[in-house]
Order: C-alpha cells, then sequence, then structure tokens
C-alpha cells in the first residue's frame, strides 16, 4: 500500500499541565512531562491569539514555535507581565518604571470628573 503525507496547519497541542515562571531574563514552563525554558536573550518571536490564552514564543535555540496556554482572565494579566518583563530585559527596569509612571498618570487624567449645575440651571 502506498501513501502520500500531505502537510496540513501545526496547531499548538496541549501536551503537559505544569507551572509558569516568568523574570526579566526568561520564561519557564515546568511540567510533570516537560520542562522548556525560552531565554529573552534569543527571542525571535512573541504572539499571542486575540483572546490573550495561547502564546506562541520562538526562539533561536528551538526549532519549532512552541508556547504556554493560560485560562483568557489569566492570559490577559499574563500578557501585561509578559510585556513588562521583556521590556525591562531590553531597555532596563528605569524606562519600564517611567513608562508605568507616565500610564498611571494619562489613566488619572482621562477619569470622569463630575461637575455640578447650579443650583437652578435650566440645562434642558
Amino acid at each position: 500500500m502506498k501513501g502520500q503525507v500531505i502537510p496540513g496547519i501545526e496547531l499548538q497541542v496541549d501536551r503537559d499541565q505544569g507551572v509558569v515562571m516568568l523574570t526579566t531574563e526568561r520564561l519557564i514552563f515546568t511540567g510533570p512531562i516537560h520542562t522548556r525554558e525560552w531565554n529573552f536573550d534569543k527571542l525571535l518571536q512573541l504572539s499571542t491569539t486575540d483572546d490573550e490564552s495561547d502564546y506562541f514564543i520562538s526562539v533561536s535555540n528551538l526549532k519549532k514555535t512552541s508556547g504556554v496556554r493560560f485560562s483568557i482572565t489569566t492570559g490577559r494579566e499574563f500578557n501585561r507581565f509578559l510585556g513588562s518583563a521583556t521590556s525591562a530585559h531590553e531597555h532596563g527596569y528605569d524606562k519600564v518604571i517611567d513608562e508605568l509612571k507616565k500610564m498611571e498618570k494619562e489613566a488619572i487624567g482621562a477619569e470622569p470628573k463630575l461637575e455640578l449645575m447650579p443650583i437652578g440651571s435650566d440645562n434642558s
């Protein structure tokens, strides 16, 4: 019997469940079956799905893209920490702290302000 292999789309498959540890140098996954390290010095690409639950990570020392998966809520929170960690790795802590302070000021400035109407004014 002869056959032909037709390559299809590669999908991320859950192979293990475990703990994800994030530092400013690397991302580490440890589970009962696999352990994986993605060093930010070797980082080629980081991407996520629209709902931020799946993360795809390409590093120069691994042939295939791999990644981690979270619940949507945890994934969105993880995305903020991952962005801060990679930025601190690339630009240093001071730049990240300055940017966070700038974002805080912008958020405070964008808060709605309660304006009281003068008594007896007709605003119809």
